[in-house]
């Protein structure tokens, strides 16, 4: 089988209709390349320490030290079967299980609750 030699693909190829111009100079009102007037303006606003990496807890360790104050086996164990159980709220992030401080302080809320008949 002969193979036929690579072509290399270039912009030109494309039709013009079917990609959007992302050029900044086809923006209506810029006749320059400068782009200070194309950036992104967040639609949430951002407050330090109130952001989901703040939030989020990512491994058994992390959630143990959250809930025990303790990263040990038997503490680690013990969030791995509680979240597979159902128990407390979390799930898995590749081979990590991950959770949040506000979900987990919630559920043990509930926990505490249920435990006292309110």
């Amino acid at each position: 089988m002969v193979s036929s030699p690579r072509r290399r693909v270039r912009l030109d190829d494309f039709d013009a209709h079917s990609e959007p111009d992302l050029n900044p100079r086809a923006i209506p009102g810029s006749n320059s390349g400068d782009v200070s007037h194309v950036a992104l303006t967040p639609t949430v606003a951002v407050v330090p320490g109130d952001s989901l990496s703040s939030d989020l807890l990512i491994g058994a360790a992390a959630i143990s030290v959250f809930i025990f104050g303790d990263s040990s086996w038997p503490m680690r164990k013990r969030v791995y079967r509680w979240i597979a159980e159902g128990v407390l709220p979390g799930g898995r992030l590749g081979g990590q299980l991950v959770s949040t401080k506000s979900k987990l302080s919630g559920a043990i809320d509930a926990l505490i609750s249920a435990a006292k008949g309110e």
